[in-house]
């Protein structure tokens, strides 16, 4: 077999491997990262690794499930995600899995997976208590993702309540789940929801007393420089508050749970 075609061989094995998206809170650089790659080539040969973030906040899962919702839907069915979040890489840990959407998600039973499901109820399936992260790439190695994981059901997975958005009366009330890198801020409002609920009436975003925005616009781009504007993320589950050519949070105050009222008018 000549060089090329030998590439081309090796291409397509890789192309037909199952796709294991990784999401943790290990850093980037730091030997926690590399422990974790390390583990993954010994142990998972028969995945290929996307490694999503590494830059969640410590032991934060509402991060978590706000990086988790706002991808899950941009891959395809049999992809499984691996979702690390706290001290899961020195200790043995309790790891739960469900099935969803034709995709598996595993995390630490810390009340993520409950969190991010809302109110979907799959089976949540336990991998056993005390597992370390050797003994769970192994397992995820002999994963078929067609199938619904051949491990012990979980009746109880922990859970953990956060505030989410309310429709109340003429009001949306939406804290806010996350904030980028530019200082944009995300608010948890399903596109098809905030429409049904709002009908033809008009709308105010108050930002606070002296910065009010009338309109979502179609998308990003339709926002002037220096103007605050909102829009609909293209997964239409978030609106996204910005400021063109400047950080909104920083220059407004803006921090994660800060609750944003959208009235009719």
């Amino acid at each position: 077999m000549n060089i090329d075609a030998k590439f081309a061989y090796e291409n397509k094995l890789f192309l037909h491997l199952h796709k294991l998206v990784l999401l943790t809170d290990s850093g980037y650089g730091g030997v926690e990262q590399s422990f974790i790659k390390s583990l993954f080539v010994n142990e998972c040969p028969n995945y290929q690794l996307i490694e999503l973030s590494h830059s969640l906040q410590s032991y934060d899962i509402v991060d978590a499930y706000f990086y988790l919702k706002m991808v899950h839907n941009s891959f395809p069915a049999l992809t499984v995600f691996l979702i690390l979040v706290g001290d899961t890489t020195s200790n043995v840990a309790d790891f739960v899995a469900v099935s969803m959407d034709e995709k598996i998600f595993i995390a630490p039973n810390n009340g993520l997976l409950p969190l991010f499901l809302n109110n979907n109820q799959p089976n949540c399936y336990s991998l056993s208590t005390n597992v370390s992260l050797k003994d769970l790439f192994n397992k995820i190695n002999f994963l078929n993702p067609s199938l619904e994981p051949n491990w012990p059901l979980l009746p109880n997975p922990e859970y953990k309540i956060i505030e989410r958005t309310q429709y109340v009366d003429d009001a949306i009330i939406a804290p806010i789940i996350g904030i980028d890198n530019f200082g944009s801020c995300y608010l948890e409002i399903d596109k098809k929801d905030f429409f049904d609920f709002m009908g033809t009436q008009k709308y105010t975003i108050r930002l606070r007393r002296d910065e009010v925005i009338y309109k979502i616009l179609p998308d990003r781009k339709h926002i002037s420089p220096g103007d605050t504007g909102a829009y609909f993320h293209e997964n239409k589950s978030f609106l996204v508050i910005t400021m063109m050519q400047s950080n909104l949070a920083k220059l407004f105050g803006l921090i994660r749970g800060k609750k944003i009222i959208i009235t009719k008018i």
